[in-house]
């Protein structure tokens, strides 16, 4: 159980981090993927199998990061 509390603790930080932050994320990195960690930008590539090999390369836990796209500003995303 304590495991999970803390995975969660991680994820909400990592989300709130992303939040807080968006607009600068859409002027920085436009049309790519970020991973997010402990309250900084840790991966910016183009795919999500790009920010996971970088993830890999550098030992960061996929475990402990956000992963988002970021659009281009004033673009609207349909999936």
């Amino acid at each position: 159980m304590e495991q999970e509390t803390k995975m969660f603790e991680i994820a909400e930080k990592n989300l709130k981090f992303f939040n807080e932050n968006f607009r600068d994320f859409e002027g920085k990195y436009p049309n790519k993927f970020i991973a997010v960690s402990g309250a900084k930008v840790v991966a910016v590539e183009n795919s999500p199998e790009e920010v996971f090999d970088e993830l890999d390369t550098k030992s960061i836990s996929r475990s402990k990061v956000l992963v988002e796209f970021i659009p281009l500003a004033g673009s609207i995303l349909v999936l």
